[in-house]
């Protein structure tokens, strides 16, 4: 990992506005850059993309400091694809000061339902399909919805994105759920539809379903998090590894008819599943126009108790598996051109290093 960022440049800070469960606003996800520029229960979109925080953070990024980013955990930091300052996109005035932020980029991240109970996400299963906390997810989504169609019609040459869900479920969730059953997309044809999804749900009649946001999608992103049953069944608990298998086919059909950008595949990784990465890869090469194979690190989202997420984090070198981690990255099979190593990046070249 490169320490001095200062000819660096990145551009979600300026792109990017993410909701989470409380209500807070990010420009990028809140693990990798913790601080909110505003809440949407006491302010509206338009308040806090002119906040003093939203200024501070790009303001952060345009010195070359990362102030607010933590580096341990950004995998653009980590792996070295931060682009350079001097790059020819970002010679877009958008990107040259702190005073303008003019998002592009929505992340709706703020319902937590979902149909499974990971224990690297929660502690038990999360449903809201009614009541206050509800009805206010409900109200988020239409006002952030609200925004996007009014910009993607006053500017109908640029690209906007909405992202459902870093959260939970897009089809676990009711609120996001009927979002997606509900909202025509063949209005806003410049409105981009990213899912991220753990795929069990994700069926040909959900598919089906969401008819009217077809031209809409843009990359689908399934987590895995094994290449064995037994093991998907501890790591992604309450799943169905045959229904996801099943589901992976129909999607790849759907990027090979045309219907998607991007296919990805994500694989957290921990000490229930590092040993099964070649393999991982070795079945996700056996279905067709699979784009990504993302791994990144498990992140401690405060659902372990103490001591316990030190036993999953098999890149600690002070974990006793972490000398077997770095042989099981020496694999062969991980040389795969489709691989996009993310904040796992250090530890694989750290492998082959030796």
């Amino acid at each position: 990992m490169n320490s001095d960022l200062t000819n660096k440049f990145c551009p979600r800070p300026f792109d990017h506005f993410e909701i989470d469960r409380n209500g807070n606003v990010w420009v990028c996800c809140s693990r990798w850059l913790p601080l909110s520029i505003g809440n949407l229960n006491d302010s509206n979109v338009e308040d806090i993309i002119r906040s003093v925080g939203a200024r501070e953070v790009k303001k952060s990024i345009l010195d070359g400091g990362f102030k607010y980013c933590d580096k341990s955990m950004c995998p653009d930091i980590i792996s070295g694809t931060l682009p350079d300052k001097d790059s020819p996109y970002l010679q877009q005035p958008r990107y040259q000061t702190e005073t303008v932020y003019d998002p592009t980029f929505f992340a709706l991240t703020n319902d937590e339902s979902c149909n499974l109970s990971c224990p690297s996400c929660r502690v038990k299963k999360i449903n809201r399909t009614s009541g206050e906390i509800y009805e206010k997810i409900v109200s988020q989504n239409n006002r952030i919805l609200d925004y996007l169609k009014k910009k993607t019609k006053e500017n109908p040459e640029r690209e906007y994105w909405l992202h459902v869900t870093g959260s939970g479920d897009p089809f676990g969730s009711k609120a996001y759920r009927e979002l997606l059953f509900n909202f025509d997309g063949r209005e806003y044809p410049n409105l981009r539809l990213n899912l991220q999804t753990n795929g069990v749900m994700f069926t040909q009649k959900y598919w089906n379903m969401m008819e009217k946001c077809h031209g809409n999608l843009h990359t689908i992103l399934v987590s895995f998090d094994a290449a064995k049953e037994d093991t998907y069944n501890i790591t992604r608990r309450d799943g169905d590894w045959k229904t996801l298998n099943k589901n992976i086919e129909m999607l790849g059909k759907k990027r090979k008819e045309g219907f998607l950008k991007e296919l990805r595949v994500d694989y957290v990784v921990q000490d229930h599943n590092y040993v099964e990465m070649p393999d991982f890869v070795d079945n996700m090469d056996k279905v067709d126009f699979i784009d990504t194979y993302h791994f990144q690190k498990i992140v401690d989202w405060g659902t372990y108790p103490p001591n316990e997420f030190e036993k999953r984090a098999v890149w600690l070198d002070s974990h006793p598996e972490h000398l077997n981690f770095l042989e099981v990255l020496k694999d062969d099979r991980l040389r795969n051109d489709k691989i996009w190593w993310g904040n796992v990046a250090e530890f694989y070249n750290k492998a082959h290093s030796k």
